[in-house]
């Protein structure tokens, strides 16, 4: 059950209209159509010498969010507009969340039309809004984080340093681990940001989704047109987005941020997660055990 829906608009300002009792805000949310998933286009070619057709693709098209709003407070036409108007303002960028009983889901898009019927004494609105990104997603934010090291702690009072000459003392010890399983709980396949640190020398990584079998290679070599090394030092830190619309791949060396998409190589996949199990898992030509992985994303979903 849906409890309420707030709207921001481009400005930041917010309405938030409650199902349950909208005289709080004078707006009576009376329908509101597509919330469930977006039909997707697919694409196949006719052929010529049997039955049916070849498939070719298929792609999921643009969400288009109706509302239809009944103004409780005002009497005239003029009043209503101004309100809808304010938070559903024409070809504006607006953020609709979602609350319900099962959660919070979110998504954003432009007002294509904000019709306000004028006749009966009664004037109510109808808005049409269409998201360019077809899924939902999770208000909680980029919160779901798996690291790929372990640290373990080893300091304990009392303490005492068995040599007058060299530091015997660890506070901590830090193990990497190059597998893991990711268990998404969203239901819409998506991107996701992968953050590599690094704490020596590392040359030609390959990160694997093998779940999908997609494989992500950098290849170091390429790295020298850019920065100057064919390797990764102690204090790089590479950031990879695979966020469709979004795609990117960044180091950052010694203050500067520089591209470094040229450095991949040619059959590299741009890895995604799918809903349920994820096996990952990294290799290096070396310096393996210098890499920090880590990877964060959003929880994404094909309809309410």
């Amino acid at each position: 059950m849906i409890n309420h829906i707030k709207v921001t608009n481009h400005l930041g300002q917010s309405l938030l209209m409650d199902m349950k009792n909208p005289y709080n805000v004078g707006l009576a949310i009376t329908n509101c159509d597509g919330l469930g998933p977006v039909k997707s286009d697919i694409n196949t070619t006719i052929l010529a010498t049997s039955d049916g057709a070849r498939y070719n693709s298929a792609t999921v098209g643009v969400r288009n969010i109706t509302l239809t709003l009944q103004h409780l407070w005002v009497s005239t036409v003029p009043e209503a507009r101004k309100r809808t108007y304010k938070y559903f303002p024409i070809k504006k960028k607006i953020i609709l969340t979602i609350n319900t009983d099962h959660g919070e889901y979110q998504t954003s898009g432009y007002v294509e039309s904000n019709d306000v019927y004028i006749w009966g004494t009664k004037p109510r609105s109808s808005i049409s809004i269409l998201c360019t990104n077809p899924y939902f997603y999770s208000t909680s934010g980029m919160d779901d984080i798996t690291s790929f090291s372990n640290i373990q702690p080893l300091f304990e009072f009392p303490f005492e340093n068995n040599s007058l000459t060299e530091p015997m003392l660890e506070f901590s010890s830090s193990t990497s681990i190059t597998e893991k399983n990711i268990d998404y709980r969203g239901d819409a396949e998506i991107g996701m940001f992968m953050t590599l640190q690094f704490t020596g020398i590392v040359k030609n990584i390959t990160i694997h989704n093998i779940t999908l079998d997609q494989h992500m290679k950098i290849d170091t070599k390429r790295l020298k047109p850019v920065v100057g090394t064919e390797y990764f030092k102690a204090g790089d830190e590479v950031t990879i987005n695979t966020i469709t619309g979004e795609k990117f791949i960044y180091l950052q060396r010694d203050g500067e941020t520089k591209s470094i998409l040229a450095c991949l190589d040619k059959n590299t996949d741009w890895i995604n997660l799918v809903s349920g199990d994820n096996h990952f898992a990294y290799v290096a030509e070396s310096g393996i055990e210098f890499i920090n992985f880590q990877i964060k994303h959003l929880l994404y979903y094909q309809g309410i």
